[in-house]
Formats: structure tokens, C-alpha cells, sequence
């Protein structure tokens, strides 16, 4: 019954009618044998799906059998599933349900959404599949779940790979640095220039009025009195102590202000760009302190 089927629709399917060809002349010369190249397994499998659809089912047997069996051989899942496929109904049409669900039940493992075309294929031969496909029922759901995550997973990884990120590494600034005297929190806030003219005046001021300071204790005498000839210069370096001191101590509060209203929470210390997800990447601590360019 299952070889008129597949007779049925092999004309069907494959038209055509073989032709006689016309004697040829004997030749007088020696034949000499062509060499033989072994045909590829895609060939093997065209031809032996050719004798499928004629109902010669051993000779698919014979043939695609190798080709699974003890390895399997072929590329791509279309000549896989093809190859499963007419092994398993060969061997049901040859009445080995045996074999025919062995080799149905690789196909359902590997491709656990493949179906029978009801078109090509007797029901009896249907039903026995679905029948195989239904017993495995819960190793095809696992299969299918773990299916979609390498799926998920693949498109996780590709759009990770067309994903550009652009990472920043900062120094978080202080607040106690920007109070602090001579530029300091000038630095701190990007402000080289501002923050070198800062410290310059401060410590010229600083300085001044430390030597105005050591001049005027220079004149004083053993008893702390001064002579009354270096009076009045004692009295001209203690006025330029005080200015360039009170100048220093003014420049400091002016620099503190500045800092303070000007001032940046963080600072860029780098920028570079990598491949990977979107997802912002988990900061690196870097500890604060006082850092000035020049």
C-alpha cells in the first residue's frame, strides 16, 4: 500500500518520461573504464530522495544510511531533516517501526518543531510520528526553551558587538580642598591658570611680610626697645608687614570664595571608548586629593 503511494506521487511529482537513445556504432578500439569520483553526501542524499518518491525504499536505506550512521556527514538542516525524515518513513513503509522511531526521534530532538507534510505522507505514517512526537512531549518543551535562550543569547551577544560605549574614568573633588589657601581649590577645579596666580601673590605677599617681620625684630634691641635712630624703620617694615600680610590673607579669602562658588564635584581624568552593553559600567573608586598640573 505504502509503495503505490509513493508510486502515485512520484508521477506526480517527478514528470517526465525516459527516452531510448539510438544504438551507437561499436567501436573497434578498447573501452577504457572513466575513473570514479565518489559523489558528494548532498548528491547522495538528491539521488536517494529521488528513489524515495519511486518507493524504492531500500535503496534509501542503503544509501542515506551512511550518512547519519556512525557519524553524521551532511551540512545544513535542511539536508538533515531530509535525510532523518525518509530514513525514518523507509523504514516504516518497510514495516521496522524500530528503526523508523529511532530515526524519528533524532529528528524530533534535533528539530523538535518539524512536522510531516500531510500531503506527501499517508496518515498511518503521520500518525505514528505524531504519536512519537507527543511521548517526548517534555524533552521537547526543555529542547524548545533552550532553543530560545541560545536564540536570546545570540542576540544578546550581536547587539552587544554593534554596541559602542563610551567609559569615563573621574576624580571626585572635595569641598575641604577648595577651602584651602595659595590656589589649591583652584587646581582642584580645572583652573590652572587662575589657580598659579592665586598661589603666586599670596605666597609673594607671604613672603614680604615675613621679611618685613625678621627686618623689624632685626632692630630691636637685647632689652626689646629699638634705638631711636631705627625707629622710624622699624615703623616702615612693620607697615609693609602688615599690608603684604593682610594682602596675602585677603587673596586667600577672595581664593576660597572663587573655589567654592566655582566649584566641580568631580574631575575627567579619561575617556576611551568600548564594545559591549549599554549598561553604564560599575565605577572604580579614586580616592580624592589634591592634584596640581603644570
Amino acid at each position: 500500500m505504502y509503495r503505490s503511494w509513493s508510486l502515485i506521487l512520484a508521477c506526480l511529482v517527478i514528470p517526465g518520461i525516459s527516452q531510448s537513445q539510438a544504438p551507437q556504432p561499436e567501436s573497434s578500439s578498447p573501452a577504457v573504464a572513466p575513473a570514479t569520483v565518489p559523489d558528494s553526501p548532498s548528491k547522495v542524499l538528491a539521488t536517494a530522495e529521488g528513489a524515495f518518491l519511486y518507493g524504492n525504499y531500500q535503496d534509501v536505506i542503503r544509501e542515506v544510511s551512511p550518512l547519519v550512521d556512525p557519524k553524521l556527514i551532511l551540512s545544513g538542516d535542511a539536508e538533515i531533516q531530509s535525510a532523518y525524515r525518509i530514513l525514518g518513513l523507509s523504514h516504516f513503509f518497510e514495516e521496522d517501526e524500530n528503526l523508523a522511531t529511532t530515526y524519528f526521534e533524532e529528528l524530533i530532538r534535533r528539530y523538535p518543531n518539524v512536522k510531516l507534510d500531510p500531503i506527501q505522507t499517508p496518515p498511518p505514517a503521520i500518525n505514528f510520528f505524531e504519536a512519537i512526537k507527543e511521548r517526548l512531549a517534555n524533552e521537547l518543551a526543555a529542547k524548545r526553551a533552550e532553543l530560545k535562550e541560545q536564540a536570546e543569547a545570540a542576540e544578546r551577544a550581536k547587539a552587544a558587538a554593534n554596541t559602542r560605549v563610551l567609559e569615563t574614568d573621574y576624580r571626585i573633588n572635595s569641598r575641604y580642598v577648595a577651602m584651602l589657601p595659595f590656589g589649591i581649590g583652584q587646581f582642584q577645579n580645572e583652573a590652572p591658570l587662575l589657580g598659579a596666580t592665586f598661589m603666586a601673590t599670596q605666597l609673594a605677599g607671604l613672603s614680604i611680610s615675613i621679611a618685613s617681620f625678621l627686618a623689624v625684630e632685626n632692630l630691636r634691641g637685647a632689652d626689646g626697645r629699638f634705638r631711636n635712630a631705627d625707629v622710624d624703620q622699624a615703623r616702615s617694615f612693620q607697615r609693609v608687614q602688615m599690608l603684604s600680610g593682610g594682602l596675602a590673607i585677603g587673596l586667600a579669602v577672595v581664593g576660597i570664595v572663587e573655589a567654592m562658588v566655582n566649584y566641580k564635584p568631580r574631575r575627567t581624568l579619561s575617556t576611551r571608548e568600548r564594545t559591549g552593553t549599554t549598561s553604564d559600567p560599575t565605577p572604580t573608586p579614586t580616592p580624592t586629593g589634591l592634584v596640581v598640573p603644570f
